[in-house]
């Protein structure tokens, strides 16, 4: 069963059909590219606007090769596509500014935030014995987390002193979220009388 094959009457197997799917994405890409870069010799005489959605579609093949090639192995996935986004920015720096100028020092760093971010939630979700209202709080005190580095981030960027206002109103805001959810999870775990506690 795939997209390509939702009845499956094609008789592939998973292999054939992960594969088939990979092809089909791949030529997509192909011409969409190909398509982008001749518009943009036609108009322009040379290569201009055209490198950013080539790279960005670039980008989409790098993710769709890895999702392909290691399929069923996620950490192999990850470790591919955790390089490809700063990488991405970078490309983009350099096509525009022929040097990398806000990449390394706002975008990169962001995108690395970001990334652990994610990658620590997933690793939440599969380590804690329990799921429920504790994810929403884990995700909560990551996004408070984040705010706080991109703050830092634009300030060390802009050569300003290290210091929190925005960021920091919106850590106060969700964090005492984040903990009643933790609370309220840790409450049900030992099966607390819902009606009691809501008074129901």
């Amino acid at each position: 069963m795939s997209l390509l094959d939702p009845e499956g009457q094609t008789g592939l197997s998973k292999a054939e059909s992960l594969t088939l799917g990979w092809e089909v994405r791949s030529v997509c890409l192909l011409i969409a590219g190909v398509a982008v870069l001749a518009i943009d010799l036609l108009r322009a005489g040379r290569v201009s606007w055209s490198v950013y959605p080539l790279l960005s579609l670039g980008l989409l093949f790098v993710f769709s090769t890895a999702l392909r090639v290691f399929h069923g192995r996620p950490a192999a996935i990850v470790a591919t596509m955790t390089p490809a986004l700063p990488l991405f920015f970078v490309g983009l720096d350099w096509a525009a500014l022929r040097t990398p100028s806000w990449s390394l020092s706002i975008a990169l760093p962001i995108t690395l935030v970001v990334q652990v971010a994610i990658l620590s939630l997933v690793w939440a979700s599969m380590t804690v014995k329990r799921q429920g209202t504790n994810l929403l709080g884990f995700a909560l005190f990551a996004v408070a987390g984040v705010c706080l580095c991109i703050e830092t981030t634009l300030r060390l960027a802009q050569d300003r002193l290290l210091g929190f206002t925005w960021s920091a109103i919106v850590a106060f805001a969700i964090l005492p979220v984040g903990l009643f959810l933790l609370y309220f999870h840790y409450r049900l775990g030992r099966k607390a009388n819902l009606r009691r506690i809501f008074h129901l």
